[in-house]
């Protein structure tokens, strides 16, 4: 689990941020969906992290503790990102302080299988027909997956296991059985 801080707005988008950013509902403020997005995918650059397609499924409300579980991706792999209110005020761009948390998924199974062929095939220098995994792949580090692969040499059975797991990107090394 990675925690990635979000950073402040230029002083000449301070003004927008707010308007935008804060709404007053009941009396409640609160953090509309699109500025938490947008505030995720700026801490998500700090960090190097290539994600996109950032969403929320909506508006977060400005009070201390309170969350909302966002999403991303990376590299075609799905990432879950909860973003929590530490604080209403003292945000570098004068609106709340907000800690979000990167969630791996598991690899899909279909993606897992995609991945694995295209790796093989540019690592090994060989033309992969098919690739098929048994299973999803679980983000925790020694997880392992069976897969198999085949193309003009013949089948190949691949063992798949997870090495790292950090800000939502899973890392795995492939082996031959």
């Amino acid at each position: 689990m990675r925690v990635l801080r979000s950073p402040g707005a230029a002083p000449t988008v301070l003004l927008a941020t707010l308007l935008a950013g804060l709404v007053a509902c009941g009396g409640t403020a609160t953090v509309d969906r699109g500025t938490v997005a947008r505030r995720i995918g700026e801490a998500l650059v700090t960090q190097h992290v290539a994600g996109r397609d950032v969403s929320c499924p909506s508006d977060l409300p400005a009070e201390s503790g309170r969350s909302v579980k966002c999403g991303f991706s990376v590299d075609g792999q799905p990432v879950d990102a909860v973003v929590t209110v530490r604080s209403p005020h003292g945000g570098a761009d004068g609106g709340p302080q907000l800690d979000i948390v990167t969630e791996a998924r598991p690899i899909a199974k279909d993606l897992l299988a995609r991945k694995v062929g295209e790796q093989v095939a540019t690592q090994a220098k060989v033309r992969v027909t098919s690739a098929t995994c048994d299973g999803d792949l679980a983000p925790a580090p020694r997880a392992t997956q069976r897969c198999s692969i085949a193309g003009p040499d013949g089948p190949m059975t691949l063992t798949v296991t997870v090495t790292t797991v950090t800000g939502g990107r899973i890392s795995y090394s492939i082996e031959q059985v």
